[in-house]
């Protein structure tokens, strides 16, 4: 790895995927953002073959978007107790889906 060329191209069309990834997070309602922090987490349950790396950042990126929900909620002034139950029951619907 020490000997390796860095292609600044790559890094820097790279870094503008995540900065899509983390604009769209903001895109997201609310309810969209604290839903899909959940299906992250329940992602991360069920596919037996991520790696550590990969379950770390998808952890990494549920609470990104936890983070996202909390600072929406708070100025919207929106109790997160029963935001919480409204999540739990639309992730519910989603795995009784069938």
């Amino acid at each position: 790895m020490p000997n390796e060329d860095i292609n600044e191209k790559r890094v820097d069309a790279a870094f503008e995927t995540v900065e899509r990834l983390r604009s769209s997070a903001w895109n997201l309602t609310i309810a969209e953002a604290a839903a899909l922090s959940e299906r992250v987490r329940v992602e991360i349950m069920l596919d037996k073959t991520m790696s550590g790396a990969q379950k770390r950042w998808y952890r990494a990126y549920s609470d990104y978007l936890d983070d996202i929900v909390d600072e929406r909620m708070e100025k919207a002034g929106i109790d997160r107790a029963s935001f919480h139950n409204w999540v739990l029951r639309y992730i519910r619907g989603f795995l009784n889906d069938d």
